[in-house]
């Protein structure tokens, strides 16, 4: 044995005759001078260290990662503030009598000619009267037969691995919509309307008599069949809601997987907050530029500062037939396909970005995310103070967040687990003590948050 002479220590003289039965990297190790040896695990942490640093932002700064639920069910479902004027006003149908078209100079382009549309082919179910596309199933409560007044239209797009979701969210709506009349337009695939139509027909009598439902098979124009697996599957639906739904004045649309935490006309009276130019209402992506993925990455025109995000969204659709909503969309896609990141997000951002008078903006409590409570930057602050204030009207579950935040998880799962027609304080009583586990996990601290409304709305319903 050969000494070490800085430690006094012995080691052995490794020959090459003994790379015979030990492995390359421990043969390397032991033939390495005694100074060059001890860098070895720094160098191997300096290694281990950049590749972290190299799958940190891949993963958080690659726009596929960013601000959009639609991603994760497109790659995991492969198969399948002016003079205010009043409310939009039902006839009986949901005609609106008012609703001024308002042209914008802000945007350069010639759209004065409408975009030729082909009416889209008649199967099994898509049928055509009078150029109104009529639903595959209708069912209309006893109560909406034997009355012409006000009417609440709420509609939601699933298709794939959504729907579960989506009836849990029709499911809140008629919970805490008590007083009004809710009329439902479902958009899916052929295949799962059924299973709509068997979810929606096992509630109780009671809830189905105020209750009106359409179904609907997603569907496309001809010139437009390329939209319909955009991003998420069906998403683009919505963009099309002026020119399907004809016969409807405005309505209020929410992604599948969101959740009503008040009542529907609470979003409903946002309508009579529009002044005779507005016919879009949206909530900004961001509260806070700084994190805002348009702000940082988008390479189209986008309604600033922070992007518009369209998960959930008021249209008054007789506006938006006046003005050739669809036409113009049209246009913007063909001019920015091969930019649009969000596809149906992107162009709705691009509309308001030229036409911000036909915007009313939402603030962050009546589409609040996990964005705003998981930054780790902020925590136990959220990024929105309305929803702080005030409390969260709609709970969106973007980025799976119903399947990966315990608060969204709990919430969800008390509207899945309640029984229609019983008390809803049995409901509060439940979400109070589920959430009361969470408080110390992401986005525990908006307990107060999620159940102001059901609270409220309790002692109106219920007083002790």
């Amino acid at each position: 044995m050969r000494q070490n002479p800085r430690r006094g220590e012995g080691y052995r003289t490794v020959s090459v005759s003994d790379s015979n039965t030990i492995s390359p990297l421990s043969f390397a190790y032991f033939t390495a001078m005694p100074s060059a040896r001890r860098f070895l695990p720094v160098v191997a942490v300096f290694i281990m260290g950049m590749l972290l640093v190299v799958l940190y932002f891949d993963h958080f700064h690659n726009p596929t990662f960013h601000n959009r639920e639609e991603w994760f069910d497109k790659h995991e479902e492969p198969a399948k503030k002016d003079e205010h004027t009043q409310r939009p006003k039902s006839a009986g149908n949901g005609e609106r009598k008012d609703g001024a078209g308002i042209s914008s100079e802000r945007d350069t382009r010639n759209r004065d000619s409408e975009t030729v549309i082909a009416t889209p082919p008649v199967d099994t179910c898509t049928q055509y009267d009078g150029g109104q596309l009529k639903p595959c199933k209708h069912r209309i409560g006893k109560m909406l037969q034997a009355t012409d007044g006000e009417k609440l239209h709420l509609a939601v797009v699933a298709c794939g691995g959504v729907v579960v979701e989506a009836v849990v969210l029709l499911k809140s709506a008629v919970t805490l919509t008590t007083k009004s009349h809710v009329v439902f337009h479902i958009f899916s695939e052929l295949n799962q309307l059924s299973f709509f139509e068997k979810e929606l027909n096992a509630w109780p009598e009671s809830v189905l008599e105020r209750v009106e439902y359409r179904l609907y098979v997603t569907t496309y124009p001809d010139a437009m069949k390329k939209w319909k697996d955009k991003f998420g599957a069906c998403a683009s639906q919505r963009l099309l809601f002026p020119l399907l739904l004809k016969d409807v004045d405005a309505v209020v649309y929410l992604d599948a997987d969101a959740l009503l935490l008040s009542p529907l006309d609470k979003m409903w009276n946002y309508f009579s907050h529009f002044n005779s130019t507005q016919m879009l209402a949206l909530a900004p992506e961001h509260e806070d530029t700084t994190v805002s993925w348009y702000h940082q990455h988008s390479q189209i025109p986008f309604f600033r500062p922070s992007g518009l995000n369209s998960g959930v969204l008021l249209m008054n659709l007789t506006r938006l037939r006046e003005v050739n909503f669809t036409g113009t969309i049209v246009q913007y896609e063909q001019e920015y396909g091969k930019k649009l990141a969000w596809f149906d997000q992107d162009l709705f951002n691009i509309f308001c970005h030229f036409h911000p008078d036909r915007l009313y903006q939402l603030n962050c409590s009546v589409n609040y995310r996990g964005d705003h409570c998981t930054d780790m930057h902020r925590i136990p602050k959220s990024a929105c103070k309305s929803a702080e204030e005030h409390g969260v009207s709609v709970l969106h579950g973007s980025k799976r967040a119903f399947h990966k935040l315990s608060p969204f998880i709990v919430v969800q799962n008390s509207f899945r687990e309640f029984k229609l027609g019983s008390s809803l304080t049995t409901l509060l009583d439940s979400m109070k003590a589920k959430l009361a586990k969470t408080r110390y996990r992401q986005c525990g601290f908006m307990y107060d948050a999620f159940l102001k409304h059901i609270v409220e709305l309790v002692k109106k319903v219920q007083p002790s």
